[in-house]
This record gives structure tokens, C-alpha cells and sequence, in this order.
């Protein structure tokens, strides 16, 4: 599907260099979708430590993925 949509925005995009932006928007907005998905589908822990132990768990994700595009 990615691939399909890179496709389509190089035939429509003016230039090469546009069709990069483009493609590398869309690769850092997947990343971003694919951690949702995670922490959507990830089981919810019960107990208070272990909640507190899982939230910071998806805080620490969180701020690895923002610091990958510093």
C-alpha cells in the first residue's frame, strides 16, 4: 500500500525532491501510526504497579520516536 501511494505522488508531484518530502512524511507518519496500533492492542495491565510500569513503558516509546526526528 505504501509503495502504491509513493507511486502515485511521484507521477503527481512536480518535482523529485518533493516526491522525497512526500515520502518520508508519510514513512514518519506510519511510525506514528504503528505505535498507536501498539499501545491500542497492548494488553492493560490490572494492577497499579504494573500499569504505572506499562504506562512508562509507552512514555519511554513515545519519546524515542519523537527524538528519532531531532
Amino acid at each position: 500500500m505504501t509503495d502504491d501511494i509513493i507511486d502515485r505522488l511521484r507521477k503527481h508531484l512536480p518535482t523529485f525532491e518533493d516526491c522525497i518530502e512526500a515520502a518520508d512524511e508519510i514513512e514518519r507518519l506510519q511510525k506514528y501510526q504503528q505505535l498507536v496500533q501498539f499501545i491500542a492492542n497492548d494488553y492493560h495491565e490490572l494492577s497499579h504497579d504494573k500499569a504505572y510500569w506499562q504506562r512508562d513503558d509507552w512514555k519511554k516509546r513515545c519519546k524515542e520516536l519523537m527524538g528519532e526526528e531531532e
